[in-house]
Order: structure tokens, then sequence, then C-alpha cells
């Protein structure tokens, strides 16, 4: 019988009340460490980042702490807004300069104040014209490449 790896990397979901955490863990030789982003819009455009936590030993512990957290972090959404879940991650579409009419895919951080404080740009294999939405859209599915946001509003892959 085959022993199945243990997986560098989870990713689950905790819901409460209809807002969802999004919860990564993600090994490394030092142990495993939680990241917690919470979806506030419905279509998945926007995700409020709540915080990363430490170093655990076990899977187990960093997905219990990691329920926890994410628990904690929506009911202070609901309670201050979702201001107060610090910088929010949104899928965007930017009009290219010089070729009118042909958008890029986005990824932009903002800060509470609703000030870009990070961009990254999607790269498209092949690099074919996109409409705005389009744009949009492949922002959207890159959206769960992201691993979180540092304390200084920088994307962390």
């Amino acid at each position: 019988m085959n022993n199945p790896q243990e997986l560098d990397r989870d990713t689950f979901l905790v819901e409460v009340k209809g807002v969802v955490a999004t919860v990564h863990l993600h090994r490394s030789a030092a142990g495993w460490s939680v990241h917690v982003m919470t979806a506030q819009d419905p279509d998945g455009n926007t995700i409020q980042f709540g915080h990363g936590a430490g170093q655990f030993a076990t899977v187990d512990e960093a997905r219990n702490v990691g329920t926890n957290i994410a628990r904690q972090r929506i009911e202070e959404a609901r309670v201050r807004g979702a201001g107060g879940l610090g910088f929010t991650v949104r899928a965007a579409a930017i009009e290219r300069a010089a070729d009118l009419g042909n958008f890029d895919a986005v990824l932009e951080v903002l800060d509470g104040a609703d000030q870009v404080t990070d961009r990254h740009f999607i790269k498209i294999i092949n690099n074919h014209c996109q409409s705005a939405e389009q744009a949009r859209e492949t922002a959207r599915r890159s959206l769960d490449r992201v691993d979180g946001v540092s304390d200084t509003g920088k994307l962390i892959f």
C-alpha cells in the first residue's frame, strides 16, 4: 500500500453568516504557516486580507489556528466593516497607453483609504488583445495564486 506524501500546501474555507474566509497553509522547514483572507465580494473580485500566523509543528494545529483566526477576522469585519481588515486585493483592468482598447489584467492592493499600495500585472502567453472585461476575468482567475499581503501592502506569491 502506498503511503501518500504529506502536502506542502493546504487550502480550506471557513464560513460564518455568509462571509467566507480562505485559509492557506504552507509548509516550510520551520513548520506550517497560516495566511487568512476574507472574501467580501460575492463575485470574488475583492479579498480582504487578515493576517498570517507563525510556524506550527503539525498541519492539524495550523488548521485549528487558521479556523480560529478566520472566525475572529470575519466577526471583526462584521463589527467594523471591511476596512477593519487591513488591505484589499482586487482584480482590475488597465488600458494600455500605446494600444487603446487593449487592456492588461492587474491585481491591485488597496489600503484602508483606497490608495493603491502594490500592483501586479498578469502576464499572458502570446500577449493577445483583451477587452476590459476579459482582463478583469484573467485577473480574477489569478487571485488564487496570491498567498497574502505584507504589512507594508505588497502582494506575497
